[in-house]
């Protein structure tokens, strides 16, 4: 009947497609399967194979950065895939200046605990929404009740060492630990700046609470922060504005070097200077660069045939960076 209906007026196909699709999803939903949208039964009916994936399986819910391009090299910077390919020597000035850039440009900072806890705290919620906890000497979290005893309020948990106990996440990958304050490009950034700062310098290891447990945190403090442009979707560029740190920051000294070079200043300056950093899409931060870095000196401006290779080889979008170094007494 249908058939012959069709064959008549085409028009009436109307009619049947509808009926088809209710009667499809009423067969799925005794199935206890919900459409939300009914033509999908019609890619679902194209489908072959139907591959599924639970997160926390294969995938960590999470992004992370795999390869950066720096004096038109493309490497790795993921420590997994550092063992089938060479990443960046150590002490490349090119590449610490593009490192301090990511973790100066980010806004995101680990989560020491969650808000997602219940009240009044229980051990449950000790466990699975504190991250950052104090540590014995043989390596263990302290006890849930060793912590609830430190504590007068039953809201309130005091994660302060004693004498003998030491900060520490209880995930030291960092690529499991939760993070606020960003998006997930920034936290994926961040994690990969935590791995460079641990190779950076000791005393960005000894963090604490007031960091985040974080040495990224402690990085930015070192860069006094003046003010930022907000990344937004019409100029696809973000720009943050810091204090370099002064020549007599121990913890900074190589790091203020680096950045005067690569500017053309002499290391050796002891005046006050400002640095631009930007961050955005590829072909907008291209525009706006006049040279490139290779060894930490400014060099021909083919920056971007360079960030084009990090698209082409990689199949993805990279996010570029940029800086502009500048002394105090020339900004009105």
């Amino acid at each position: 009947m249908v058939g012959a209906t069709l064959a008549v007026l085409p028009l009436a196909l109307g009619g049947p497609y509808m009926a088809a699709l209710r009667i499809a999803s009423e067969s799925m939903l005794r199935r206890q399967v919900l459409l939300k949208d009914m033509p999908s039964l019609i890619q679902l009916g194209a489908a072959t194979t139907i591959i599924s994936e639970k997160t926390g399986t294969l995938t960590q819910n999470g992004m992370s950065a795999s390869h950066a391009v720096c004096e038109f090299q493309l490497r790795p910077v993921d420590k997994y895939l550092q063992r089938d390919e060479p990443g960046f020597v150590p002490n490349n000035k090119s590449f610490e200046c593009l490192q301090c850039c990511v973790a100066l440009c980010v806004n995101a900072r680990f989560s020491v605990f969650d808000q997602s806890h219940s009240h009044p705290l229980e051990e449950q919620d000790y466990e699975q929404h504190f991250h950052y906890v104090p540590h014995d000497q043989s390596g263990h979290p302290v006890s849930w009740s060793v912590i609830q005893a430190r504590s007068t309020d039953p809201n309130v948990v005091d994660l302060t060492p004693q004498a003998d106990e030491v900060l520490r996440w209880r995930n030291p990958d960092t690529g499991f630990r939760p993070y606020q304050d960003g998006n997930a490009t920034e936290g994926g950034l961040m994690r990969m700046s935590e791995s460079w700062l641990a190779q950076l310098s000791p005393s960005f290891d000894e963090v604490g609470l007031e960091d985040s447990g974080s040495r990224v945190v402690k990085y930015r403090k070192a860069w006094n922060f003046l003010g930022q442009m907000p990344f937004m979707s019409s100029t696809k560029l973000k720009i943050s504005v810091h204090d370099v740190p002064s020549a007599d920051n121990p913890d900074c000294r190589g790091e203020r070097q680096r950045l005067l070079g690569s500017a053309g200043v002499p290391e050796e300056d002891t005046e006050e200077f400002v640095v631009l950093m930007m961050m955005g899409a590829q072909e907008r931060v291209a525009d706006m660069c006049v040279s490139a870095l290779v060894d930490g000196k400014q060099v021909d401006p083919r920056v971007y045939h360079s960030l084009r290779r990090g698209e082409l080889e990689t199949g993805a979008d990279p996010v570029s960076y940029t800086h502009l170094t500048l002394p105090t007494k020339r900004i009105v």
